[in-house]
């Protein structure tokens, strides 16, 4: 089975092939058999979807889509956010109004889905919605923001270190791990406009960056 990720930024959408174990050899493109993802931080679900975020999702016709920043308390949701199109749709809520939050919706029922993972540092703040699919464990993950000072900066390290325990944990049980989200860290120098003046800023510290490197250099990494 192949993937086909779609990470949509504020005025762009690219489209990046992702292979997925052993795949076939398709007709034409190659992508017949293809899971279509597209993950999105939309920084508020109720303001995306009056500016026709229904419109896009019919357009794009994913399988799976991964919405970072909804923003949303369980009693704002609508029912029509909730099954839009004929997707399911999993929620992870901050305690905090306004703040946070992350949603999945997928096609078909998974096998198993949470928000919680028996963890104090990723159960807190809305952050995770975990999907169990038949080939690989999904995670929806809006990561946290260090830019607040030294203890958001440790609280993100810390997230970011449990993370990675968990999914790896997963991965050496047999199945796949798939991660869709914000990481709120630029990799590279290529990432930012201006690398140099941001090497003492969270978002480009050289310990968020270093994560993100063995991250993307280890089972997680893609073509």
């Amino acid at each position: 089975m192949k993937l086909i990720g779609m990470d949509v930024g504020s005025t762009t959408v690219k489209a990046v092939a992702v292979e997925w174990r052993a795949a076939a050899e398709g007709e034409a493109s190659g992508y017949e058999d293809a899971l279509k993802l597209l993950s999105w931080n939309i920084n508020g679900l109720r303001s995306m979807w009056k500016k026709g975020l229904l419109d896009v999702l019919g357009a794009e016709a994913a399988d799976v889509v991964c919405l970072q920043e909804t923003k949303l308390q369980a009693e704002q949701v609508t029912d029509e956010m909730r099954e839009p199109l004929g997707y399911r749709s999993y929620w992870s809520f901050a305690e905090r109004k306004g703040y946070s939050g992350v949603a999945t919706y997928l096609r078909a029922e998974p096998l198993a889905a949470g928000a919680r993972s028996d963890s104090p540092v990723l159960d807190v703040e809305g952050r995770l919605v975990h999907t169990e699919l038949p080939d690989f464990h999904l995670f929806n993950v809006y990561f946290p923001n260090g830019g607040m000072g030294p203890e958001r900066v440790q609280h993100k390290l810390a997230f970011y270190e449990a993370f990675l325990t968990l999914t790896e944990s997963l991965r050496k049980r047999g199945k796949g791990v798939v991660v869709c989200g914000d990481v709120n860290t630029a990799h590279t120098e290529l990432d930012l406009a201006r690398p140099r003046e941001n090497e003492r800023t969270s978002g480009f510290l050289p310990a968020e960056r270093e994560w993100v490197s063995r991250f993307i250099a280890g089972p997680f990494r893609y073509n």
